[in-house]
């Protein structure tokens, strides 16, 4: 509406002949939108027509440097006293400094803005330009969501807006004049200083324009996941690093878990066939470059398909987790417990001395699992039929191991059940 309205007054209303005779750059957004510019601003920003500005979002002609400030909207700068110091880039040509004015209009109901803009590229000395940018970019980034903390090459601490305030549990005034490592855990507390010093000795950039994630230290000692983003700001012979901050501990969990989902067994937590695979090729690396033994078994529960039958799946599911629980009671810290299917385990016996070793921890696992769980009330009883193979004797690469504990499992089935066997049928019972 606001757009149909200027294209029909600008023929013949006189406050727009005056707009269109104006020296500066004038225009007026619906949101962030030009719907009018004058010609004098179309030349500044290297337009040759005023109309190729039309729908083309304002922020589109501001230096990337502000991008951030530009997100906030252009009701932000309307709230400022004044002007606003900041760079523009034309279409053609060099990037200009101006002062940008911004005046809210009251056009029914939709956000409408007039914006002058000055330029003041020839008639502003750098440093009064630094000091009008740092003055008023302060006061707009005070009002950002991200942390935002300012360091000097010593590593410290200039500026600290309330949001940072809020991340780390300290008072601007009180943090201010710091060593920004006390915001930072181990290692990188002790190792910052000398971060900087290598940048500003060699320039060699390893943070400067990257999206980093590390720990952040909070007053009360807690640590934290955050995302953190640097860049360098030069003022004649020194130089200042702004670093813009958000918490993302709890993304981070959201991702650990996911990633933890997608390689465990939702029921009894343990790994799941994928990670199982991993976990087989590393203690075969692992044992080829050390010279060490180890066994893979095969389990599968007996008698695990009559209790789902006759008592439910709650029930299956809690002799599955029980299962679980004891084959974790069992087995040593170094060894490797997956469920890769129903009623079915796997477990790396990883560094063993010899076979009898692993058929003394299957046998203890049959015995261990022919005790009865107790499921609201009821005993509920299962077995277990292992097959065992064992590196280097019965294969040296991940498909021979476990065809070999395989077909060893269905030995063990054939058997009778509720028993061992070794892929060598002149194995231990």
């Amino acid at each position: 509406m606001i757009k149909s309205w200027f294209l029909q007054k600008a023929s013949d209303d006189f406050g727009l002949k005056l707009l269109k005779s104006a020296a500066n750059l004038v225009c007026v957004c619906q949101g962030d939108r030009i719907v009018y510019m004058n010609p004098a601003g179309a030349k500044m920003i290297g337009l040759d027509d005023p109309s190729l500005a039309i729908d083309r979002a304002f922020p589109d002609f501001v230096d990337p440097v502000y991008a951030e400030l530009m997100t906030l909207g252009l009701g932000t700068f309307a709230d400022e006293e004044g002007s606003v110091p900041l760079k523009m880039i034309p279409v053609k040509g060099d990037p200009i400094d101006v002062k940008l004015f911004v005046t809210e209009l009251k056009f029914g109901d939709e956000p409408v803005f007039m914006i002058e803009a000055l330029d003041i590229t020839e008639f502003i000395k750098a440093a009064e330009q630094t000091k009008l940018r740092e003055q008023r970019l302060t006061g707009i980034l005070y009002t950002v969501a991200e942390s935002i903390i300012a360091i000097n090459e010593e590593g410290r601490i200039l500026a600290f807006n309330p949001a940072a305030e809020r991340l780390f549990g300290y008072a601007a005034h009180k943090i201010i004049g710091k060593k920004i490592n006390l915001l930072m855990p181990e290692p990188d507390a002790s190792a910052h200083d000398s971060y900087i010093k290598r940048y500003v000795e060699t320039g060699e950039k390893r943070a400067i324009g990257k999206i980093l994630e590390l720990d952040g230290r909070h007053r009360d000692g807690t640590i934290f996941s955050m995302e953190l983003t640097i860049s360098e700001l030069r003022e004649g012979h020194s130089r200042s690093f702004i670093g813009a901050m958000r918490d993302v501990t709890k993304r981070r969990e959201y991702e650990d878990k996911i990633k933890h989902l997608a390689h465990h067994d939702m029921l009894t937590g343990l790994p799941n066939r994928s990670l199982c695979n991993d976990r087989l090729e590393e203690t075969l690396g692992r044992s080829k470059r050390n010279g060490y033994i180890f066994a893979l078994m095969f389990i599968d529960l007996d008698d695990f398909k009559p209790i789902n039958d006759t008592y439910g799946h709650d029930a299956g599911d809690y002799v599955l987790k029980g299962t679980a629980e004891r084959l974790n009671a069992t087995l040593r810290a170094s060894d490797a417990i997956a469920r890769v299917g129903g009623d079915e385990f796997v477990v790396i016996l990883d560094n063993i001395c010899d076979r009898k070793a692993a058929g003394r921890v299957a046998g203890l696992i049959v015995d261990l699992l022919r005790t009865p769980i107790m499921f609201k009330g009821q005993e509920l009883r299962i077995g277990a039929s292992i097959g065992i193979s064992v590196f280097p004797e019965d294969g040296e690469d991940v498909a021979q191991l476990t065809k070999c504990a395989d077909d060893a499992m269905y030995q063990a089935k054939e058997s009778g059940r509720n028993c061992f066997r070794f892929h060598e049928t002149t194995g231990q019972k």
